[in-house]
């Protein structure tokens, strides 16, 4: 049953709808014909069937807590443009919450923060990518002037060699000793 609770979505699904048209026998095979995982007994099937019924009323609870926190967004983005998009989300986050909470559905509210932490993990991760292309730019821009100085270097770019061979000589120009690769230690 493990294997066939690590399908997809959309395949869990049809295994599930299985039961509207096929007795157990049938669909356990129909399983095993189409994803070639065996269910050696009716009970294997039942007990699917049972989590992916939790697994349906706890997507539809997450979808509702979802469509209201969209529905929050847009409230504020008409009505209250002022506020600062990272205190919307606060303030949403801690609406869905309190309603989450007050109605003990735990479960609910934990796959509700832990997909908005997701999000926010996420978010920081592009701010800090976006920071450290922003650094390398100005980086290369700022070696690049420092390069451009150098008679030497003007002389290598200038020269008619190739670019293979322009890009060696301003490389051991530059980083020196640094510039040379290691050689690979062999293994006996």
């Amino acid at each position: 049953m493990r294997r066939l609770l690590a399908l997809p979505w959309e395949d869990r699904e049809w295994c599930y709808n299985l039961t509207a048209t096929l007795d157990q026998p049938a669909a356990r095979e129909a399983i095993r014909e189409r994803f070639g995982i065996w269910l050696p007994h009716n009970s294997s099937f039942s007990s699917f069937c049972r989590s992916h019924q939790a697994s349906l009323a706890m997507r539809a609870k997450y979808q509702a807590a979802e469509a209201e926190a969209d529905a929050a967004e847009s409230w504020f983005a008409e009505n209250s443009p002022e506020t600062a998009p990272a205190k919307r989300r606060e303030k949403i986050i801690e609406r869905i919450t309190l309603k989450l909470a007050a109605r003990d559905d735990l479960e609910t509210l934990n796959e509700f923060l832990k997909r908005w932490h997701n999000e926010d993990k996420l978010t920081q991760k592009r701010e800090v990518f976006g920071l450290d292309q922003s650094r390398f730019r100005r980086e290369t821009c700022a070696l690049f002037l420092q390069w451009a100085a150098d008679q030497r270097a003007r002389e290598i770019a200038a020269s008619p060699t190739s670019n293979a061979d322009k890009i060696e000589q301003l490389g051991q120009l530059m980083f020196g000793e640094d510039w040379q690769e290691k050689e690979p230690k062999a293994t006996a």
